[in-house]
This record gives structure tokens, C-alpha cells and sequence, in this order.
């Protein structure tokens, strides 16, 4: 996405609140997702979403790219499973604020009550 002020224009006029990053590595295999998201609250919000393996500075450098590309005026809040990449994440310069829990459950699996 064109990241010039002319591009930023007309990303707010037609009103872009969101962009999803698929990030592959040099054998293009898939490694994560990133979604910046846009917010009226005091942060922007990146969400990461990884295969199980990736390295951890592979996903220090998406998430740098994803949000030197994003530039913004306000702080940006990543959102993640669990700890994480925590490590290569306080690299990147962020900070742990609180812990966001994500659970799954096999629907094969989920009995009706």
C-alpha cells in the first residue's frame, strides 16, 4: 500500500480501518499473519498470528516492517498468544502491558448442554 502522504489521504478518504500482512519466509512458506487495524482509542493495534516454529527474529523483523510501514502519530498495541516471541517483541522496543489468553476447542468435540 502506497505510504506517501497522497497514499495516506486516500487510505483515510475511502475509509481503510484495517490491513492484513501474510508474511512468508525466503522459501516461501507461510510463517505468520499481521493485521494492523486502526482504532479511535489512544493505540492502533497490530494482531500476530504465527505458525508454531517460526524464529523469533523473523517475527521481530515483520513486525518492524508492518509497522514502520503504519507510521503512526499514536502508540501501536500488539496482540499475540500467550508469551510468544516475547523476547524479540521487547527487541522491537515494545513493552509487556498485560496478557491477552487465547484458547481453541475442536467443534468435533463441543457437546451441547
Amino acid at each position: 500500500m502506497d505510504d506517501s502522504a497522497a497514499g495516506r489521504l486516500t487510505k483515510w478518504l475511502k475509509g481503510v480501518t484495517s490491513q492484513v500482512y501474510q508474511i512468508e519466509d525466503l522459501q516461501k512458506h507461510q510463517r505468520c499473519w499481521l493485521v494492523w487495524q486502526q482504532t479511535n482509542s489512544f493505540t492502533d493495534t497490530l494482531w500476530l498470528a504465527a505458525e508454531p516454529g517460526t524464529n523469533e527474529m523473523f517475527i521481530r523483523d515483520a513486525v518492524l516492517a508492518v509497522a514502520e510501514r503504519h507510521n503512526a502519530q499514536k502508540p501501536l498495541l500488539i496482540n499475540l498468544p500467550g508469551t510468544d516471541f516475547q523476547n524479540a517483541l521487547e527487541q522491537a522496543g515494545f513493552n509487556i502491558h498485560n496478557r491477552l489468553i487465547w484458547m481453541s476447542k475442536d467443534i468435533n468435540r463441543i457437546h451441547h448442554l
